[in-house]
C-alpha cells in the first residue's frame, strides 16, 4: 500500500494511502437548499447510484456523476428553492496548502510510534523531533 506523509515545521501532520489522497481530491457537486432535509431525500431519490452527503452548514455533498444541470431540475421539479449549487474542485495543492495550514498544537509522533506504523526502525539518529540537518 502506498502512503503519504505531509511534514510540516518537522512533524508529521498527515499520513494517508494513495487511495484516501484521491478521495480528498476529488470533485464533488455542493448544493445548498431552502430545505436542505428534504432536499438530500430528493436528489437521493432522483440519483440512487450517487453517493449524497450533508456537510456542516447544511450543504449538500454530492458525488458519482450528478450534474448541476440535474440537480437543479430534479429540486426545481420538487419545489425545493435552490439556494447555492456549484462544482467544488479540489486539486493535490489545494489539500497541501490546507494541511500546511493545520494546527501546530498537535503532537507529531514519537519514534516509537512511527516505527510501530511503518513497521521498520526508525532512522539512526532520529529523535522524533524533526528540524532537518541543520537543526
Amino acid at each position: 500500500v502506498t502512503c503519504y506523509g505531509v511534514i510540516r515545521d518537522g512533524r508529521l501532520v498527515r499520513e494517508m494511502t494513495a487511495a484516501e489522497v484521491d478521495a480528498e481530491c476529488a470533485d464533488y457537486l455542493s448544493v445548498r437548499a431552502a430545505e436542505p432535509q428534504l432536499a438530500l431525500a430528493r436528489l437521493s431519490d432522483a440519483f440512487p447510484a450517487a453517493r449524497f452527503s450533508l456537510m456542516p452548514g447544511d450543504a449538500i455533498r454530492a458525488e458519482g456523476g450528478v450534474t448541476a444541470e440535474a440537480a437543479g431540475a430534479a429540486l426545481s421539479q420538487a419545489g425545493i428553492a435552490v439556494t447555492e449549487l456549484y462544482v467544488h474542485e479540489r486539486d493535490i495543492e489545494e489539500l497541501f496548502v490546507e494541511l500546511m495550514g493545520a494546527d501546530p498544537s498537535i503532537p507529531a509522533p514519537d519514534a516509537a510510534a512511527w516505527s510501530q506504523a511503518a513497521g521498520a526502525e526508525p532512522p539512526r539518529g532520529y529523535d522524533g523531533r524533526g528540524g532537518g540537518r541543520d537543526a
